[in-house]
């Protein structure tokens, strides 16, 4: 996390900062794991974007993609990791969600 060569740093996390209570076992050090990751690339001094795709699917992408910070009314939703990618890549020359962790969906 030191290389100053391109100091953005997109990242693809999740939304779920802890899980519902039957998958709070199975999954907890993924979560832990994740909320870590997230607090380390806060902390950086980097610039960075923390990605949060929705539901992935295998559909081709739209190149329509919804980029969200307030989750008020976000009732589901499903995005296509070619969509996902391209995002993350055009975050590595757009400022619009630096330093934010947008939720996106197509």
């Amino acid at each position: 996390m030191t290389d100053q060569s391109n100091r953005k740093k997109p990242r693809v996390t999740s939304l779920v900062k802890h899980p519902v209570t039957r998958l709070r076992e199975a999954t907890r050090g993924v979560y832990e794991d994740k909320n870590r990751q997230e607090d380390i690339v806060r902390a950086s001094g980097l610039d960075w974007v923390l990605v949060r795709p929705m539901v992935l699917n295998d559909k081709p992408g739209t190149g329509v993609v919804q980029a969200l910070t307030d989750l008020s009314d976000v009732h589901g939703g499903t995005i296509g990791r070619s969509d996902v990618a391209r995002f993350v890549v055009d975050q590595l020359t757009n400022d619009q969600s630096l330093r934010r962790a947008p939720l996106i969906r197509g």
